[in-house]
């Protein structure tokens, strides 16, 4: 059966708590959004076992971990119509495959420690720097804010050329708009950062102007981009950044983002510049093709 719809959020899931919570994460931007919820599980390829009739485990663990991630969306409040996907392959690839016709994917992360290590290296730095469509990465804190309700700001990080930080800053306001928190703009420091003074005070302007419902705080300090910006992070809820999008030129994004997966306490979301979904037939396992809503 072929689908095609004009929004989609995708969430990969693996049954873990820090899945959960990406899906938790992931709903709510769907619901901003008025997009469909895609949560998808991936399970090794491998040949079918020769004895007839023997259970397929990785499907059975699959298909239970999509009821769990449902059923932790349906309980909320607003609630965006659900499409549970079952694939097989390998994690990466297949997100990355799905990533063509969506607006966002979401992955969870446990963050810093050897269970982080191993997420980050296997899926999120991978979607962070190969996928067609933005990335979040939802990091599960080892020791969580005792104070999250006072976490109420959208860290929006600018690195490379001025003409550049207008797609970070578009959707940092948004995301700040949506959480009435306020914006604070991480820019690169120093006298000799290469940043030309009179476009970069302008574009800074322009954005006070345009929202004035959305407070912007400007943060331009000597020193590493990645250390102040995981500073910032820890009384963020939410960090932006632009991608490298493979671009020498902005390898400062990939330094940044790669110490964010690494150390951040909150999510993180990686904007590409220009996203198009592009429409590709997907197969899908009829079992698996249901869907559900808040009123299903």
């Amino acid at each position: 059966m072929t689908t095609q719809h004009s929004r989609t959020v995708v969430v990969g899931i693996d049954g873990s708590t820090a899945a959960l919570h990406a899906v938790e994460w992931a709903a709510a931007e769907a619901v901003a959004r008025t997009a469909v919820l895609r949560i998808v599980h991936v399970a090794p390829d491998h040949p079918a076992d020769p004895v007839f009739g023997a259970p397929d485990l990785d499907r059975d663990y699959g298909e239970s971990v999509l009821l769990d991630a449902a059923a932790v969306v349906v309980d909320q409040p607003d609630c965006p119509v659900i499409e549970p996907v079952y694939r097989t392959g390998e994690v990466s690839a297949v997100l990355e495959a799905e990533a063509r016709t969506a607006d966002l994917v979401v992955v969870g992360s446990t963050g810093v420690g050897a269970l982080g290590e191993l997420l980050v290296g296997s899926t999120a730095a991978t979607l962070a720097s190969s996928s067609t469509a933005s990335v979040a990465i939802v990091c599960t804190p080892r020791h969580p804010s005792p104070t999250p309700d006072s976490r109420s700001t959208v860290v929006a990080v600018m690195t490379g050329p001025v003409d550049r930080w207008e797609h970070v800053m578009d959707t940092a306001r948004r995301e700040a708009a949506f959480r009435r928190s306020r914006v604070v703009a991480v820019l690169p420091g120093g006298i000799d950062d290469g940043t030309n003074s009179a476009a970069r005070e302008a574009l800074l302007q322009k954005w006070v102007e345009a929202d004035p419902s959305v407070q912007i705080r400007v943060v331009a300090r000597p020193g590493v981009l990645a250390d102040r910006v995981v500073v910032e992070c820890r009384r963020a809820r939410l960090v932006v950044i632009g991608s490298g999008d493979h671009d020498r030129a902005d390898r400062a994004a990939d330094r940044v983002t790669h110490a964010l997966l690494r150390r951040a306490t909150c999510p993180v979301l990686v904007v590409r510049r220009a996203h198009v979904a592009t429409p590709i037939d997907i197969e899908e396992p009829a079992e698996a093709s249901h869907r559900a809503s808040a009123h299903g």
